[in-house]
């Protein structure tokens, strides 16, 4: 179905969608909220999963419906 449709999988599904650049910058779309922010750690809400973001200095620059833009030293990234 989704094929005939022809409209990206993460749309219908609403699943996030992760972009960075480098491991100092990333953009999330299809979030469902924050759930934990601090220097250290950053948990993220997503259709069916937590998205934990882990490292230093991390801090988020700007939340909309359409995404999170977080920056900082990303060292790991975890899905629950």
């Amino acid at each position: 179905m989704l094929d005939i449709l022809e409209l990206p999988k993460d749309i219908i599904l609403q699943l996030p969608r992760l972009s960075f650049q480098g491991n100092c910058s990333l953009f999330i779309e299809n979030h469902k909220g924050i759930q934990e922010i601090s220097e250290e750690k950053i948990v993220i809400l997503a259709s069916g999963t937590k998205i934990v973001l882990l490292g230093e200095h991390l801090q988020i620059l700007d939340y909309s419906e359409l995404g999170v833009s977080i920056q900082g030293l990303f060292t790991e990234v975890q899905f629950l």
